[in-house]
């Protein structure tokens, strides 16, 4: 496991969002500023200060111990202080007015040490993260300091203009009994108004919630799966972020963290790019137990139907593929558009370009969508789950009547995969069909569309035979078993069919595997 510190999305970084002021304004200025800086040992530094205007939430970018030219007024200055030959960093921030030849210091050695602990002893902290910011604001004028634990320090400052946070984490990881990775992790943040003459906090574990995160593989191509926990409560303590994972899966996350409002982010991506992500928020509670499975089998169609809108019949899908936790930013499909059995259009699209048509008549139309799993310049494993999928839609639609079509899409979802999106050979799968009718963001009604019926097949042998399965409903889903064969690959298809005779196919190929 390669870990890298993410607690900012800069580690170590002064961040801002800083303005440098233009040479001919600096020029017209008749106020200064000059930000001595001092580190832990005596010395001036030439660290980067940031400069929040607190009238304008206007920012500037200094230099330590350089007179800079600002406009007149009152002024936070924030720096990350750091010194040659130490991993030490320290936070400082002072309040200051501008006016005429103005000056302040913020000298490091006046820093306090930041100490998190846990209550249940585990070790000393992997990463300590420290922040002052303006307030009011998340970024503007930030000063983070990410580093060893035992040398993050604040300077204090009582001043209402400042907040203070904090972060730590502990981590260890290890193996499961099928050689597979696990990480357990502990997050814990606070925050402050001012900034604390340092901070001595000891978090007890008891009070944690715990977040089991199960990133698995099959249905994703990218090689890494960096997964972080960042922090939502807004102000100097949102966005905060821990990398819990950076290399691939499959990966168990074991997190006990700090109750509060957190983000679960997880990407798939290599050094070509970003493919796909996934991003939840959730308040967890102390004492409480969460869990997600990310990534999880079938990757299917994103549950955009088909519009009548201005004469047009208009057909956008964001994302081919995508399942209820994470999507594939890959793809292209090839869209068929026919009527009375006369192929209208056809057309090759992209994830996220529009297929439209102008219609001249009222009728039975079909549109098929065929999409696959490509990207230019991508290699896909062979081993790739859900690397094809088909929607067909075939429904009544009048050019006169702007509105959602007929029509419905289905999530598939196979329930207790493993951790690789397998079941083991000649086990049985309980599977999961969820029938929508959803928005396409067109700006036309969704008209009421009653499904009559909802059947499903299986196949073995890659779509060339299918088997009709047998639904039950429970809980507003459509469910069957499916016996499952000594290995390979089960693929799965549905058709709902409404009242009125319209109907709706989906079909993915390589649903699940057999392992």
């Amino acid at each position: 496991m390669r870990r890298t510190s993410a607690a900012l999305t800069s580690a170590a970084l002064l961040t801002s969002l800083a303005i440098t002021a233009a040479p001919g304004a600096a020029a017209a200025a008749t106020n200064t500023l000059t930000v001595t800086v001092i580190d832990r040992t005596g010395a001036k530094v030439r660290e980067r200060v940031v400069a929040t205007n607190l009238g304008t939430k206007r920012t500037y970018d200094l230099i330590g111990s350089k007179a800079a030219s600002l406009p007149r007024g009152t002024y936070v200055v924030t720096t990350l202080i750091r010194e040659d030959g130490s991993v030490a960093q320290t936070v400082g921030a002072r309040t200051v007015k501008v006016s005429g030849a103005s000056a302040t210091t913020v000298d490091a050695r006046k820093g306090r040490p930041v100490k998190v602990a846990l209550d249940t002893p585990k070790g000393a902290a992997t990463w300590v993260t420290a922040a002052i910011c303006v307030a009011g604001q998340d970024w503007t004028g930030r000063a983070a300091a990410v580093t060893d634990p035992g040398h993050v320090y604040v300077v204090p400052n009582s001043s209402a203009n400042l907040r203070f946070a904090y972060m730590a984490e502990w981590s260890q990881g290890s193996e499961d009994q099928k050689g597979r990775r696990v990480v357990n992790s502990h997050v814990v943040a606070g925050s402050t108004k001012g900034v604390p003459a340092g901070v001595n906090r000891t978090f007890a574990t008891s009070k944690l919630a715990r977040l089991t995160t199960q990133v698995r593989t099959g249905a994703t191509r990218g090689r890494h799966t960096p997964t972080s926990l960042e922090n939502e409560a807004g102000g100097c303590l949102g966005t905060m972020r821990s990398q819990l994972w950076y290399d691939g899966g499959p990966v168990t996350l074991h997190t006990h963290v700090s109750p509060g409002k957190w983000q679960t982010e997880v990407r798939n991506e290599d050094g070509s790019g970003i493919y796909g992500a996934y991003r939840r928020t959730r308040t967890m509670e102390s004492g409480k137990t969460y869990s997600e499975a990310v990534f999880p089998a079938v990757f299917g169609p994103s549950g955009r139907i088909p519009v009548v809108n201005n004469k047009l019949l208009r057909f956008s899908a964001w994302e081919y593929f995508v399942s209820p936790a994470g999507y594939d930013n890959g793809g292209a499909a090839v869209v068929k558009l026919t009527k009375g059995g006369k192929v209208l259009k056809q057309q090759t699209r992209r994830t996220g370009a529009e297929f439209n048509y102008r219609m001249t008549s009222a009728g039975w139309y079909g549109l098929t969508v065929d999409a696959k799993r490509t990207s230019p310049g991508a290699t896909y494993p062979g081993t790739l789950l859900s690397a094809r999928t088909i929607s067909k839609f075939r429904f009544y639609a009048n050019p006169n009547k702007g509105q959602h079509v007929p029509a419905h899409t289905v999530t598939i979802a196979p329930k207790h995969l493993d951790i690789t999106n397998s079941a083991a050979p000649g086990s049985t799968t309980k599977v999961e069909f969820t029938v929508r009718r959803q928005h396409s963001g067109f700006d036309v009604p969704l008209t009421r569309s009653t499904v009559k019926s909802v059947i499903a097949y299986v196949s073995v042998d890659h779509g060339k035979t299918w088997k009709k399965a047998t639904l039950s409903k429970s809980g507003g889903k459509w469910v069957t078993s499916v016996k499952n064969p000594g290995s390979g690959y089960v693929s799965l298809r549905t058709k709902v069919t409404d009242t009125k005779g319209n109907s709706s196919e989906t079909i993915v190929y390589r649903a699940y595997r057999i392992a």
